[in-house]
């Protein structure tokens, strides 16, 4: 049974993917890079931009929040 590899960042699936192994020269760890970022599809990159705005309106609510509660 294959294991789906589950990244909690993005740059880590990225990392984890390039270092997998050692590096035994630059033209090796270019290619990795290249096809690292090869396999990041359009849906990856729309899901972590939803994230980042859910993120951001989660801290702007804090923030008024915090503010307009202050006695």
């Amino acid at each position: 049974m294959l294991k789906t590899q589950i990244c909690v960042t993005r740059p880590q699936c990225v990392k984890d993917k390039v270092f997998s192994t050692p590096v035994p020269d630059i033209t090796n760890l270019t290619a990795r890079i290249k096809d690292a970022f090869a396999t990041i599809t359009e849906d990856m990159l729309e899901n972590t931009w939803r994230e980042i705005d859910y993120a951001l309106d989660v801290q702007k609510k804090e923030h008024m929040l915090k503010y307009t509660n202050v006695s």
